[in-house]
């Protein structure tokens, strides 16, 4: 006859909680890390088109023209 499984201890029920929460962190740290990499490279490309577009209405306005 087979033995049934030995009932599991809570400890392991709380170790595996904590393997749980530590395995979803890792699981979304590359996805949070490419929003932050994205918005980052979104707020510099909207400051350098803005520099741009003044340094160009500077020159523009100052009688240069291209």
């Amino acid at each position: 006859m087979i033995s049934p499984a030995p009932p599991r201890v809570r400890e392991d029920k709380a170790m595996n909680a904590v393997n749980d929460t530590r395995s979803t962190f890792e699981k979304y740290l590359p996805l949070l890390a490419g929003v932050l990499i994205a918005f980052l490279a979104g707020k510099a490309l909207k400051r350098i088109f803005w520099t741009l577009f003044a340094m160009y209405w500077a020159v523009h306005a100052s009688g240069m023209h291209f």
